[in-house]
């Protein structure tokens, strides 16, 4: 609840605890911009992984190694970079 305090500034009122609105917007804005920071992260550690592999494949496919590629290997290369990704993105958080 939002309530004007007797300083004259809006406080943020939860049972026994009051906080300044000004800190309370401040920490929420901190929760979201780290959120953001960690979807960032492991949306470019899951376009690395995938680059990393397609290149992978092109270089096999160019040796001649590779003909053709299954539905499922796709699938499990698909799943292996966003798997690999969040798990990378996740272990690169600082406490």
């Amino acid at each position: 609840m939002l309530r004007d305090s007797a300083e004259g500034y809006e406080s943020f009122t939860n049972a026994d605890v009051d906080v300044p609105l000004e800190l309370f917007l401040e920490s929420v804005e901190f929760a979201v911009s780290r959120f953001l920071s960690l979807f960032i992260t492991i949306g470019l550690y899951i376009l690395g992984i995938a680059l990393v592999m397609l290149s992978i494949l092109v270089v096999l496919k160019g040796l001649g190694w590779v003909t053709k590629i299954p539905d499922y290997l796709a699938w499990a290369l698909t799943l292996f970079a966003i798997g690999g990704g969040i798990l990378g993105g996740l272990r690169s958080l600082k406490p």
